[in-house]
């Protein structure tokens, strides 16, 4: 799926870019804009190559092997148990590494995109997958890179559902839980990606709903409290 998403980005940047070629050449489009629709096809087929050329059985050779050597330690256990006490620790030391490489969600749903790549590092604070449908509310919201700089984990924000309509917009509360370490771009758009949950109280929210966010990131005066809906 990787590999098929990232032949139709080539696919489009190919035909943006012969079509900035055809403005530029009558002067209907800047060198600017060349110059970026090259870079974002450039881009597109390294992301492309890079799929390509991707093992994706290295994880499953590695957890085959960790599988067996449980299953042997196991058996060898059962047998040596009076004699080896030390066989006990290296079960489970075995168990750990196994466990240490499966991923398992936190919650129930469906995934819907995962953002890592076979052989990276892992941290903590990094989104490995984004699952729709389960019984917590997350939202992922994109920040404005220029405002990015302002925001960090834990920070309060409100939050107005688009499906919920009234003349008195309705908030509802949450905070920011994780935020991304890296500026990300969509086209001429740059942000920087952070996730959040919130309490909608008992409205009703389907998966996909798109809401507006408000972060306040310094003092704010008492009459915008009451003026702002």
């Amino acid at each position: 799926d990787a590999v098929t998403s990232a032949q139709l980005d080539v696919a489009q940047a190919e035909s943006r870019l012969a079509l900035t070629r055809q403005l530029h050449a009558k002067g209907l489009a800047s060198g600017r804009k060349l110059e970026d629709d090259q870079y974002s096809l450039s881009k597109a087929q390294e992301r492309l190559r890079s799929l390509r050329e991707t093992d994706l059985t290295i994880e499953d050779r590695e957890n085959e092997v960790l599988r067996r050597d449980v299953e042997v330690r196991r058996g060898s256990l059962v047998r040596l148990r009076a004699a080896v006490g030390r066989e006990g620790a290296a079960l489970e030391r075995a168990q750990a590494a196994f466990a240490q490489r499966t991923v398992r969600a936190p919650v129930a749903g469906r995934v819907v995109r995962y953002t890592f790549y076979v052989g990276e590092m892992i941290r903590p604070d990094m989104v490995l997958y984004e699952i729709f449908g389960g019984e917590a509310r997350c939202l992922k919201i994109r920040v404005p890179e220029k405002a990015a700089g302002e925001v960090a984990a834990g920070m309060p924000l409100d939050v107005r559902l688009r499906t919920v309509r009234g003349l008195i917009p309705r908030r509802f509360p949450g905070k920011i839980d994780v935020l991304r370490d890296v500026v990300e771009g969509t086209g001429d758009a740059c942000y920087r990606v952070a996730y959040a949950s919130f309490d909608p109280d008992e409205t009703p929210v389907t998966p996909g709903t798109t809401a507006d966010v408000r972060i306040r990131t310094g003092t704010v005066p008492l009459w915008e409290f009451v003026v702002e809906p």
